[in-house]
């Protein structure tokens, strides 16, 4: 009985074995050229967004085969055949589809060899972005525009959604070079500032939005509204030197008495003597001032001016400065004034002379707003008039553009 079993088992085992050979040898029939290398598939591939486009971009880093590669759209019934070398390192292909319809679009990519074997497909989803996406698009406000402490001209923009493809702003301007700039300066969605350091007075700033739909499309859309910035603040770091606390003088009596540096001072506001010179205008009280003192061994000032020439734009102004200490028995001594050209008007003739505007030096804070009609030369500066045992002291001077 065991015999039997036994022969019956080796039969089967014979059997078996017979039709795994026969189906390996009918398999062999189809695969005589050896086995079927699949060619490369493509890596870490993305569509990446653009205007009408899109860009389709991915990795080799095994050559296995692959000499081209197919994108198919539209359910296949548009597709792209696209040639590669591959060097046998990290190759990136990249490859953009043009002329595409606006909206959402589903890609597939499969690599092939030069027997025309296909790697397993990749399917992908990109958008296309194109009229209907500027239409909704708005200029990003700007919230302020003014010079800083630097000189640098700062714009600062409101804050945005992360979500609305803001990208930056574009800027054309006139630079301290005498040349037009035309520039982006990419913004964060908030405390955005864009700082321009080579930006000239006088210039107009030409400002449009640029957004970028998604954070690695290939292309951004400028808004189609321009707008001129309009400088405004202050802007005395800009045109005045030596014009707050600590005051710094020129010549000096190694005292207490000097002349303000970078002010233009006349002969008939240097009233204290520095060794064998006359200087006025400064004294060291509090650390520096602009400070003017008759009496106590000093001369009277009798039309004494100080003042700063500088080349101001098309524009209005408000020309300040704070009195922070008087002393003239009621009189007014002196007066803040602009005046156009390379000179102040005479304290006799401040009603009757041409100017762009004055003030009397009361106490306190003091100012006066003037208007240039076009690009040229202004004097700004205080004119007085000042008899013994008095002073007037200056604690800044500023200048603002309205």
């Amino acid at each position: 009985m065991k015999t039997n079993n036994l022969i019956y088992i080796i039969v089967l085992l014979s059997s078996i074995i017979l039709s795994a050979c026969s189906k390996m040898d009918e398999y062999k029939q189809y695969v005589e050229g050896g086995e079927i290398v699949y060619p490369t598939k493509i890596d870490s591939l993305q569509i990446l967004s653009g205007k009408n486009q899109v860009m389709v971009h991915g990795v080799v880093s095994v050559n296995r085969g692959m000499t081209n590669y197919r994108i198919f759209w539209n359910n296949r019934q548009d597709s792209i055949v696209v040639p590669v070398e591959l060097t046998g390192n990290i190759d990136t292909l990249t490859y953009v589809i043009e002329n595409l319809p606006e909206g959402t679009i589903n890609f597939e990519v499969r690599s092939y060899d030069d027997k025309g074997n296909s790697s397993v497909p990749t399917y992908l989803v990109g958008n296309v972005y194109g009229d209907r996406f500027r239409e909704g698009l708005f200029q990003r406000a700007i919230l302020n525009s003014a010079f800083n402490k630097e000189g640098e001209f700062n714009i600062t923009l409101q804050d945005v959604s992360k979500d609305m493809g803001f990208y930056g702003i574009r800027l054309e301007y006139k630079n301290i070079d005498d040349r037009q700039v035309d520039t982006v300066i990419v913004t964060p969605n908030i405390n955005a500032t864009a700082v321009l350091k080579d930006y000239v007075m006088g210039s107009t700033i030409d400002y449009t939005t640029v957004y970028r739909p998604e954070p690695n499309s290939i292309d951004t859309f400028v808004y189609n509204k321009h707008e001129a910035v309009r400088v405004i603040g202050d802007v005395s770091e800009v045109y005045l030197k030596n014009y707050k606390k600590p005051f710094y003088p020129s010549d000096y009596d190694g005292n207490r008495w000097g002349t303000l540096l970078d002010w233009e001072t006349n002969a008939a506001a240097k009233n204290h003597w520095a060794g064998d010179i006359l200087v006025g205008g400064y004294a060291s009280d509090n650390g520096g001032s602009a400070k003017f003192e008759a009496g106590w061994g000093a001369a009277d000032i009798i039309n004494g001016k100080i003042h700063h020439t500088i080349l101001l734009p098309k524009g209005k102004y408000r020309f300040s400065t704070r009195v922070t200490e008087d002393a003239w028995g009621g009189d007014v001594p002196g007066y803040l004034i602009a005046n156009e050209g390379n000179q102040l008007s005479d304290y006799d003739y401040i009603d009757s002379d041409t100017r762009l505007g004055s003030v009397k030096m009361t106490g306190g804070d003091v100012s006066f707003e003037f208007e240039v009609m076009e690009t040229s030369a202004v004097s700004l500066g205080y004119v007085v008039n000042m008899t013994a045992e008095k002073w007037l002291t200056m604690e800044y001077f500023k200048l603002e553009i309205l």
